[in-house]
C-alpha cells in the first residue's frame, strides 16, 4: 500500500523521512496511519501524452503582387 509519511519514522528497520511516499505492507501501513505518522498516498493520474503539432511554414509576404524569388 502506498503511504505518505507525515513524521520521521521507520518501517521494518528502515528509516523514512516526512514527505516520502513509500510502499508498505497492509499491516505496517494501517499501523502508521492509526498512529498519525502516515496517510494514504494521493493517487496521481499520469498526464495524457501530447503529440507535438506539426509546425507551420512561415508565410511569404508578397512584394508588389509577386512572390519574392529565392536567391540561391
Amino acid at each position: 500500500m502506498l503511504i505518505e509519511i507525515l513524521k520521521d519514522t521507520s518501517i521494518r528497520g528502515v528509516a523514512v523521512k516526512a514527505g516520502q511516499v513509500v510502499d508498505a505492507d497492509q499491516s505496517d501501513a494501517t499501523t502508521l496511519i492509526n498512529m498519525g505518522k502516515a496517510q494514504p498516498a494521493p493517487i496521481v493520474e499520469p498526464a495524457p501524452a501530447v503529440c507535438p503539432q506539426p509546425s507551420r511554414k512561415p508565410s511569404r509576404k508578397r512584394i508588389n503582387g509577386n512572390l519574392p524569388t529565392d536567391a540561391g
